[in-house]
């Protein structure tokens, strides 16, 4: 994995070269659509970038990164993470000339409204953002049916023919040019949607069983149900609940206007977070080899393993819940910004979630120290939960090995110093409780505190009942 915006130079150029017109209507669109879930980072570096654009040029002068982060006020990481967002929904795509070390941003358009409202990933973003009444006002805001009638009425518009006169001479069309024209923009989002922990086989069966028509699960169903898997984490016998919920038998239809509402809503009531597939975050394999464990203890294997298991939000009410609380908005927010803006997979995020909260006994997530553990497990470049247990082991071993040498430095304890003379049996005390001081603190400090992760193995053992 790598922390992308380390790699950045701002002092390298830059040149921007728009792919697509990108009209008023699209404008009005990325404002009103793309502008909830992209952030106003991104939107103000997308107008950034789409004005200086040369006029009849269709590309820009070469500025250099610096010019973009000093000009809107950003830090390096801030101005990285904007242009993935941009790059992620398909408004913008980065090119690098390796050997003259030039970026090079294709600027792209807007997908139009209609495509927009009928994308499901798109649709279920900003109804997520927006929530069920202002996504309903901002698509009237694109909707238009004239309503007038005309049938009374007697049409007296003039014909082409009653105006204008064509040439006698007719001149031969050519299309040597008509490259470079003006056209349509046929955009459209190409990303992908994998849901490979959801059971299709074992879904179908599940409808089959409430008489569902096979007809009634159309491409554009299938299409939301694996949104709504990846945002927000449903399950086949959770899907399927919601696709009777939102059935019309005398259409034999699924509405999946109604559909997405209703998950939402749904969503909202049980504290479920939206978390979306980060696309900049490699895969995880399920499967780990036992070579890759070799060196862990049992207990830190079944902790490994169970942090593959859960997705974060999971993984994190399962703990709170045993204390009777619940994941508080911040802690949501918390989440949605690791696995949306860090290059950490959710298998460690997992891992950092419960060294915080397990490990260290807190009742709830700190933003700084959370975001400080991440950022110094990205640079670690720590990629799997073997591999952040290891790192925090080594951590502590590290410390402990520090703490040791400072106390070897100091510079008294060399000197001699006058010992009042104890009785014989003060000395026997003593030397007792030194040793089972020394027997606790070696057990205290056992690698990973296996304690605490046997706690933890009972919690999520009591969670999943």
């Amino acid at each position: 994995m790598v922390v992308h915006w380390e790699k950045l130079n701002p002092k390298d150029e830059v040149e921007v070269i728009q792919k697509h017109w990108i009209s008023d209507l699209d404008q009005y669109v990325l404002r009103h659509c793309y502008l909830p879930i992209i952030g106003p980072t991104s939107y103000a570096l997308y107008e950034k970038l789409l004005g200086i654009i040369e006029p009849g040029t269709a590309k820009s002068l070469v500025y250099h990164h610096r010019d973009f982060i000093e000009q809107l006020v950003l830090s390096k990481e801030e101005y990285i993470k904007a242009r993935r967002r941009l790059e992620a929904i398909g408004l913008l795509a980065s090119y690098l000339d390796s050997d003259r070390m030039k970026s090079y941003y294709f600027l792209l358009a807007p997908l139009a409204p209609d495509k927009f409202f009928k994308d499901t990933m798109m649709s279920t973003l900003l109804m997520d953002r927006l929530g069920e009444v202002d996504y309903k006002r901002v698509k009237e805001r694109f909707s238009y049916t004239p309503d007038f009638d005309t049938e009374h009425l007697t049409n007296e518009t003039a014909s082409f023919q009653d105006v204008y006169h064509l040439p006698s001479q007719i001149y031969s069309l050519t299309t040597e040019d008509d490259s470079s024209l003006i056209g349509e923009n046929n955009q459209r989002l190409d990303a992908t949607l994998e849901t490979p922990r959801f059971d299709w086989e074992f879904f179908f069966d599940l409808m089959s069983k409430v008489y569902f028509d096979d007809k009634v699960i159309t491409s554009d169903v299938k299409k939301m149900v694996k949104t709504l898997h990846i945002m927000y984490g449903y399950d086949e016998i959770e899907i399927s609940r919601l696709l009777q919920m939102s059935y019309y038998s005398r259409t034999n239809q699924i509405s999946l206007e109604k559909l997405q509402e209703n998950a939402i809503r749904q969503a909202q009531e049980s504290d479920r977070v939206s978390i979306q597939n980060n696309m900049e975050n490699q895969p995880i394999s399920q499967e780990t080899s036992s070579a890759q464990q070799s060196d862990l203890s049992e207990m830190e294997k079944q902790i490994a393993n169970q942090a593959r298991q859960y997705s974060p939000i999971d993984f994190i009410r399962s703990i709170k819940k045993q204390f009777q609380m619940r994941v508080t908005n911040d802690e949501a927010k918390l989440i949605h910004t690791l696995v949306e803006e860090t290059s950490l997979t959710p298998p460690v995020i997992n891992l950092l979630i419960h060294t915080y909260l397990v490990q260290m006994n807190n009742s709830s997530l700190n933003t700084k120290w959370i975001e400080t553990t991440a950022n110094d497990w990205s640079k670690a470049k720590i990629n799997t939960p073997e591999e952040a247990i290891r790192y925090v082991k080594n951590r502590k071993q590290r410390q402990k090995a520090k703490k040791e040498k400072r106390q070897q430095a100091k510079p008294w304890t060399n000197k001699k110093r006058y010992v009042e003379k104890k009785p014989d049996w003060f000395d026997q005390t003593d030397s007792q409780n030194t040793s089972n001081q020394e027997n606790k603190q070696t057990e205290d400090e056992t690698d990973f505190s296996l304690d605490d992760m046997e706690n933890y193995k009972k919690l999520l053992e009591r969670g999943d009942e």
